[in-house]
């Protein structure tokens, strides 16, 4: 395993983990979550940091909202999505959506960043999209930014493992 080093933000973090190899330690606890627009699964995990992988359902609309105590960088994948700014707008990446070097996504690898619980939204075309969500968490024990939310949820089911994460408790949502 590469040395973890102690880093201060966020973006040292993401930075740090694209020059050591991308490696991938998957914890037991709390790796796998599902909502009405997501599926996650945390595919690195040391202390307070972590890296989620996120894809998302075509055409879905997230409402704006915040994780408290988690700084995030987004990093773009593949497919049709867009990222909202923390005033409600979104940067339009319409003409980007092409292929780019080495047959991968125009915006692969392209970063959006989100700290102190800043506002942000997600948006997909008819394609989908998946990007990685780089998080240091300065509050607590991490486990999903999708558990970790503050706004409207995108449904029943994102309801239902917010308020049960809450408690503590463990249930079929999540693996």
């Amino acid at each position: 395993m590469v040395e973890f080093l102690p880093f201060n933000t966020v973006e040292e973090f993401a930075n740090w983990w694209l020059t050591h190899g991308c490696p991938l330690r998957p914890p037991f606890k709390d790796a796998i979550y599902f909502t009405e627009m997501t599926s996650s699964l945390c595919i690195f995990r040391h202390e307070n940091y972590q890296i989620e992988l996120y894809i998302v359902n075509p055409s879905m609309d997230c409402p704006s909202h915040h994780h408290p105590g988690v700084d995030s960088v987004f990093m773009y994948l593949t497919g049709n999505l867009q990222f909202g700014k923390p005033d409600g707008t979104f940067t339009d990446t319409t003409e980007h959506q092409k292929e780019g070097a080495h047959g991968m996504h125009m915006l692969f690898g392209r970063m959006v960043t989100a700290l102190n619980a800043e506002n942000h939204s997600v948006k997909t075309g008819k394609e989908g999209g998946a990007y990685l969500s780089f998080e240091k968490w300065n509050d607590g024990i991490p486990d999903s930014v999708a558990v970790n939310w503050v706004g409207d949820t995108v449904g029943e089911q994102h309801t239902t493992i917010i308020e049960e994460n809450k408690d503590g408790d463990i249930n079929s949502n999540k693996s």
